[in-house]
């Protein structure tokens, strides 16, 4: 009993664990029906909750586990979550072959379009079979597929999926438009204007229009195009597509003659695009040349130009000829020479390079350009009815040209000259003349005005070649040539009260001058005074004192006198110099007092003249004509202490020994010597007082002290070499005077390895075989070697060498770029020298040392010491130059601009062409960009021969223009050098970067 008990109680159990167990099952089973349940009722967000407690209470094995998860993805689907496109994803990888995949693979192809992920969709939908889909869906499917396919630009597919659609509300107007649209695409333009007709009063109207508005146009109907058009423009007036709108209205008021509506629809197209088509432009362009507007026209015509076919070529040529309507020749001559250059039409090239040639030569021929166009148009174009004008104008531009040495062989190519090109010639040769001088190749400029004269006509310009070659031969020091080409000059110009004649008769004056033939310099520098109309000019009194100095030369003391009290009572700048001379007068008539007094004059008023120590030196020596040694002493000495650098000083010194021994203070004469020759070794003071003392010490019984003290000199023999030392100098000496350089060299390098130790160095001897090894290895451009034998005299103090040696190495050590060792020789050159042209020579070339390590403070200073002394032109063009582009490296503008203006007027120079450049490049900077293209206009019209600054100018105007917007002028500039400039330099560079910066911008606006 208790068995059966048990078994049944186990039963029991049994029963009641499956019972639960069952319901437990049943509970589970109800959620995913419940899910489905709400699924079919689109009830989405209910159904994935009830599908997920489902699984979150069944294992994976579980048979509806798939389903589950399958439902759970739809509904993400359906719900647009974001993660659905992982949800499904992640479900496919999961089960691969669950019989839902073309279910799920529709709702990832529908899922991408949405996304405009168009080719993953197609790679979807392409697993769908649209019979599986019911109608609403089949309709999805058709459209997104054609959808997809179109933006692939598979028309004819997409337009077989729109097709497919059946007519119903969802779709209707888009399978009609989409349908158009892949007809149209596919160039079928009567059956999509068709179905864009259909699209009219639907929501596609405003695409359909424009779509029937460039039907029309392909389809050559532009009267409907013009309706289409304007009722696009009028229904949809903010449509994007309303550029290609204006630009076809504007093409067909073109085609139509109806140039006023043409302009007002084509800059509408132009406001609302950024880039514009370059027919279109030339379309704009045209109409306004049409309507007389040239401005506006040249404005559009411009803008195609940016590729070189037949539509560039006739806006070239059509902005050439609005350009003359508007007398803008310059502008006219590039345009005319691009259109030459593209050239695709015989004709139009031809009177391309004709208005091209006619527009330089009006211009003026910067580059050679003028020649070079009617050489290459006779070349061309020999038969041409132009051809006869063509060969009338080709003289008168040879003598326009700048560039003189490619005119010259232009010429001299031409087998028969006629008159006229010789004339031309004749006026080439004396330019080529004229610029070799300026240059300072004198030679140069010698030949080509000789050729010149002898080219001479009835309306040539022989006179001024002979004024030319005259002050050449002068500046070559061939006075005898100089004088008789400046007499013919004077004889053959027809105004001798011009600049022209005063400056022959001053340097005529100058030639008899430097010939000593005092009574005709005078007579030509008298004519010269009475000429000159400036009578304050530096000029006029320095030829007052060469008068005074005539009559000085003469012994007419008395004329002398007057003509230098003219020039002191002038305070100019030579008054120190006729103070002095007028004093030295008074000497020689012995009015010693008066003499004494005008020399403390000058040195008190000019304490720094040159003459200064002269004076101090010369009122000594009027007490020494008076007896009075001690108070000549006492000047001397003044000498000593404020100019010893001075070689005056050498003078001052040995008169002090003199005049001890002429007063019997052979003591003190003795002393006096010995500091000549501690002062100044190798003198040939040093020599005279070194006899002197010899003399005194004879005299005092005292030989031995003068052995000892030469012997402490490192002299042997009190004073004289000794016989072999004498013979090796004498021998190497006249080696030396032979001018045989060879030989001299090793000779006097021996002798002085031999005979001039440190102890001997500053002997006679020794100091005159060094200058004369220093000028063998100058002589035999030895330059290196020279440098270090100058060098030692340089710094010798008091050896007679001393002045010529500081200015050999002072010039060796500056063309070997040693700048800083060059203005140490330059600068103890200014102390030492007393002639003034020395001194002025040093102090140039200290300014130029400063100037070539750019020291621009010490430039400045330096140039300031040059200008307020009498100088050529030449120097004070140069120390201007110098002082310009220092003050500009200082950013001192306002003082720099002063020599810009002064300099830049004279473009026959670099300077002068560069200053030109300079002062318009300022302007530029300062964004005055009229004032600076009047400056590079005004330096062209003078046609400088320096041909880099005009090509710099033409770049800087690029630059204006680029500024101003307006790259079409910039790039006329441009291509202007790139075809006529041909120097090898930086300008290249410049061109073409500025251009291809041009062709950029003009690719980002105008295709």
């Amino acid at each position: 009993m208790k068995k059966i008990l048990v078994v049944f109680l186990f039963f029991l159990a049994s029963q009641l664990l499956y019972a639960q167990q069952t319901q437990i099952l049943s509970n589970k089973h109800h959620l995913f029906e419940e899910g489905k349940s709400l699924f079919v009722q689109k009830k989405y967000g209910m159904a994935k909750k009830a599908f997920q407690s489902y699984l979150s209470e069944v294992n994976e094995n579980s048979g509806f586990y798939a389903d589950a998860s399958y439902y759970i993805a739809c509904a993400s689907y359906e719900l647009n979550d974001p993660n659905s496109e992982s949800i499904l994803k992640t479900f496919v990888e999961k089960y691969p072959y669950y019989p839902m995949q073309k279910r799920i693979a529709f709702m990832l192809g529908r899922l991408y379009f949405e996304q405009k992920k168009y080719k993953q969709a197609i790679n979807y939908l392409g697993q769908v079979d649209p019979y599986d889909l019911n109608q609403e869906e089949a309709e999805q499917y058709y459209f997104a597929q054609g959808f997809c396919l179109l933006q692939q630009k598979e028309y004819q597919k997409a337009k077989m999926n729109f097709l497919r659609i059946s007519y119903s509300d969802s779709y209707f107007d888009e399978k009609n438009y989409y349908i158009a649209y892949c007809d149209y695409s596919l160039g079928d333009y009567t059956a999509a204007q068709q179905g864009f007709e259909r699209c009219k009063l639907t929501k596609y109207e405003e695409p359909a229009l424009y779509h029937l508005l460039q039907i029309h146009e392909q389809m050559g109907n532009s009267t409907e195009a013009v309706k289409v058009g304007r009722e696009l423009i009028q229904k949809y007036p903010n449509n994007p597509n309303n550029t290609e709108a204006f630009r076809i209205l504007g093409e067909s008021a073109y085609k139509n003659g109806n140039y006023q509506n043409a302009i007002l629809y084509l800059t509408e197209y132009e406001k609302l695009t950024q880039k514009v088509q370059r027919e279109d432009m030339f379309i704009l362009g045209v109409s306004y040349y049409k309507q007389n507007n040239y401005k506006s026209a040249i404005k559009y015509l411009s803008k195609a130009t940016t590729q070189n076919d037949e539509i560039a070529e006739n806006a070239y040529y059509l902005i050439g000829q609005c350009a003359l309507k508007t007398n803008d020749v310059q502008r006219a001559k590039m345009s005319f020479y691009s259109a030459y250059s593209i050239g695709t039409d015989k004709r139009n090239k031809e009177e391309a390079l004709y208005n091209y040639a006619i527009a330089t030569y009006q211009t003026g021929s910067v580059f050679g350009e003028s020649t070079k166009a009617f050489n290459q148009f006779l070349n061309e174009y020999p038969s041409s009815e132009h051809a006869d004008k063509i060969l009338d104008m080709l003289a008168s531009a040879y003598m326009n040209e700048s560039n003189y040495d490619e005119a010259l062989k232009a010429i001299n190519t031409i087998k028969k000259p006629n008159a006229k090109i010789q004339q031309a010639k004749e006026y080439i040769l004396f330019r080529l003349g004229v610029k070799y001088f300026n240059e300072k190749k004198y030679k140069k400029a010698e030949d080509a005005l000789s050729q010149s004269i002898l080219l001479k006509n009835s309306q040539s310009i022989t006179q001024q070649a002979y004024l030319f070659r005259g002050e050449t031969y002068f500046k070559t020091a061939d006075y005898d040539k100089a004088i008789s080409d400046l007499k013919t000059f004077v004889s053959k110009n027809k105004n001798n009260n011009t600049a022209d004649a005063s400056k022959a008769f001053y340097t005529i004056g100058y030639c008899y001058f430097y010939q000593s033939q005092w009574a005709n310099s005078r007579q030509w520098f008298t004519q010269y005074l009475s000429n000159e109309p400036d009578k304050k000019s530096d000029y006029y009194y320095d030829a007052q004192c060469r008068i005074g100095d005539c009559y000085f030369y003469e012994r007419n003391f008395t004329s002398a006198a007057s003509a230098y009290t003219k020039v002191i009572s002038s305070n100019s700048t030579n008054t120190d110099y006729a103070l002095y001379q007028k004093a030295f007068i008074k000497g020689l008539q012995k009015k010693y007092r008066e003499e004494i007094a005008d020399l403390q004059s000058l040195i008190k008023k000019y304490p720094n003249s040159v003459y200064a120590p002269k004076a101090q030196y010369e009122i000594g020596r009027a007490y020494v004509l008076q007896n009075k040694y001690n108070d000549a002493i006492g000047q001397y000495n003044v000498v000593l202490e404020k100019y010893p650098q001075n070689p005056i000083a050498r003078k001052a010194s040995l008169e002090i020994g003199m005049l001890y021994e002429n007063m019997g203070q052979n003591d003190m004469a003795i002393a006096a010597y010995k500091k000549v020759v501690e002062r100044y070794p190798g003198s040939e003071q040093t020599n005279v007082a070194l006899e002197s003392m010899q003399n005194l010490y004879v005299d005092k019984n005292d030989v031995s002290a003068y052995i000892k003290y030469t012997k402490s000199l490192g002299l042997s023999d009190g004073g004289s070499s000794s016989k072999e030392d004498s013979l090796s100098y004498i021998a190497a000496e006249k080696v030396y005077a032979k001018k045989d350089y060879n030989q001299a060299i090793p000779a006097l390098d021996s002798y002085l390895s031999r005979y001039c130790t440190s102890s001997k160095a500053t002997t006679l001897n020794c100091v005159n075989a060094t200058y004369y090894l220093a000028e063998s290895y100058y002589e035999k451009d030895n330059t290196k070697a020279a440098l270090e034998k100058y060098k030692i005299l340089a710094l010798l103090d008091g050896n007679e060498y001393q002045e010529e040696s500081l200015v050999k190495a002072g010039e060796i050590a500056f063309d070997q770029k040693q700048f800083d060792e060059a203005a140490k020789y330059f600068k103890k050159l200014k102390e030492v020298s007393a002639s003034p042209q020395t001194r002025f020579k040093s102090q140039l070339g200290i300014l130029r040392c400063y100037y070539r390590t750019n020291n621009h403070s010490q430039v400045v200073d330096n140039a300031n010491i040059l200008l307020d002394s009498p100088v050529t032109p030449e120097v004070e063009r140069e120390a201007r130059y110098c002082r310009m582009k220092s003050l500009i490296a200082l950013g001192n503008w306002t003082e720099a601009i002063k020599d810009v203006e002064a300099l830049k007027n004279d473009v026959s120079n670099s300077i002068g062409a560069e200053s030109a450049f300079i002062m318009a490049e300022y302007y530029f900077y300062q964004k005055q960009l009229q004032q600076s293209e009047d400056e590079i206009v005004a330096f062209i019209d003078k046609k400088s021969p320096f041909q880099y600054w005009i090509a710099r100018s033409f770049i800087l105007l690029a630059d204006i223009y680029i500024v101003k917007k307006d790259d079409y002028q910039a790039k006329q500039y441009l291509l202007t050098l790139k075809e006529n400039y041909k120097a090898n330099d930086d300008i290249e560079q410049m061109v073409n970067s500025r251009l291809a910066d041009i062709d950029t911008r003009y690719k980002e606006t105008i295709y």
